[in-house]
């Protein structure tokens, strides 16, 4: 697997199958071939280069956090060091505005064991937009969201690669997520067959049928597809 941090356009890719994510990350090593960032081996990056090019959001990753909303998505700045080991107060700002973006202003000074699954959900992506990196790595972005949470983190995630010309790379079960946002899919029909391609190549009731092992049907309205189970 090849990146290159400047894409003629900003990329936002879907796979079913969440385990490629953390593999990607360096967390996991391949078994077989390499993974390289600019031509460069993940193990040659330190943890604090590999952290401003790639961030990955984990299911449930902020749960054990002993801070609150604000101190957790502060922590997103950790691979840009800080003077005296303070806070700068250009990131202060930053992460005052995502907060209000993901609307978690009126919720920062509450401890994150106190938050419901949907919040804890916003401050993990609060924290990976604060650490700006080149590639996001999401493992089901849209858990424990309510509907309008979903499309406004998304669209947040899109603002933020627009701006800084990275890469998406999201791993759901959730089709017509997916379809609304992504522009290219890895669909796994089974361990050994995958299908790489656009969203009109990739995503047809037979290929969907195959992937979720059901009927799968589709229904069309105002220029967008909708696929749900038979």
């Amino acid at each position: 697997f090849f990146y290159t941090p400047t894409p003629p356009t900003p990329i936002l890719s879907g796979l079913v199958g969440s385990e490629m994510c953390i593999r990607d990350s360096g967390i996991i090593k391949p078994t077989e071939g390499s993974i390289a960032i600019d031509s460069v081996p993940l193990q040659n990056y330190t943890r604090r280069e590999l952290a401003k090019r790639v961030g990955i959001l984990f299911q449930d990753e902020t749960n054990s956090l002993p801070a609150t909303v604000l101190e957790s998505v502060l922590l997103g700045r950790h691979p840009y060091p800080k003077p005296f080991f303070r806070d700068c107060p250009e990131d202060l700002r930053s992460v005052e505005d995502l907060l209000k973006e993901l609307s978690l202003e009126k919720i920062k000074n509450r401890k994150i064991g106190s938050l419901s699954g949907g919040e804890m959900q916003r401050v993990a992506i609060a924290m990976l937009l604060a650490q700006e990196p080149d590639i996001f790595l999401l493992d089901e972005p849209n858990n424990n969201l309510d509907v309008g949470y979903q499309i406004n983190v998304l669209e947040a995630l899109k603002h933020k690669i627009n701006k800084k010309r990275g890469s998406i790379l999201m791993a759901t079960h959730d089709i017509n997520f997916a379809a609304r946002f992504c522009e290219y899919f890895i669909l796994f029909l089974s361990k050994d067959e995958i299908l790489i391609g656009n969203k009109q190549e990739i995503l047809s009731t037979q290929n969907l049928s195959k992937a979720y092992d059901c009927q799968i049907s589709s229904i069309s309205a105002e220029d967008k597809t909708f696929f749900y189970p038979t």
